[in-house]
């Protein structure tokens, strides 16, 4: 008759050892302490950039409040309604402007950039929360990363709204199984089936979009 080997002092966790457990291989168990944390880490980016652009289209809604606009506008020293130099180099920002420049100077100083790069990340959340909710809310349970948000706003770019929820729909499980790259191509493909547009349109949009960029190193 076979006899346990255990003696008084093991205790149950020592299956699950790999030390203890012959069953278990030490290599994989010991990637798997590393790689079980990185995921769970992945996923609480995720949901901190979900966060994050909640936030930011925050500041979007505040800024189209009427008693924001009325409360900055009331500030001559904000609005330059009141500043004789401001009035000699052409009219002073309408309501709307000031509200959209102050929301993004808020947020610049708080992210530490500045409000040009901030107000470009509120516009786009934005639209992000607006038009795709479903990837805002895959993006907040850590199911798609970051880098697939961004791919999927420069997807919908001038993307009729009426398609955008059924497009939605059609490429978030693709999302959540490939990388951003691999999701941009087959996301991509079925646009042009739902949105197809002619290629000159497309060949006169990247064009548009051309832009020259010039960023200074450590030496200027």
């Amino acid at each position: 008759m076979a006899t346990s080997a255990a003696t008084p002092g093991d205790t149950p966790d020592d299956a699950a050892d790999p030390a203890v457990d012959p069953a278990v291989d030490p290599v994989a168990a010991a990637i798997s302490a590393v790689i079980n944390p990185l995921i769970t880490n992945e996923k609480a980016l995720a949901a901190c950039y979900a966060e994050r652009t909640r936030l930011l289209a925050e500041l979007d809604r505040l800024g189209h409040e009427p008693r924001i606009i009325a409360g900055l506008g009331g500030d001559p020293v904000e609005s330059g309604r009141n500043d004789p130099d401001t009035g000699a180099h052409g009219p002073a920002w309408d309501d709307d402007e000031l509200a959209r420049r102050c929301m993004a100077a808020e947020a610049g100083g708080a992210l530490r950039l500045t409000a040009t790069t901030a107000g470009i990340m509120i516009f786009n959340a934005a639209r992000f929360t607006r038009q795709l909710p479903a990837f805002h809310a895959a993006l907040s349970r850590g199911s798609i990363t970051w880098g697939h948000a961004l791919k999927m706003l420069d997807l919908t770019e001038g993307v009729p709204e009426v398609i955008l929820p059924a497009f939605e729909a059609k490429v978030l499980p693709a999302a959540e199984k490939l990388t951003s790259t691999q999701f941009a191509r087959v996301a991509g493909r079925i646009l042009e089936r739902m949105h197809p547009v002619p290629l000159q349109e497309r060949a006169d949009a990247g064009f548009a979009k051309r832009r020259l960029v010039v960023r200074p190193d450590v030496d200027g």
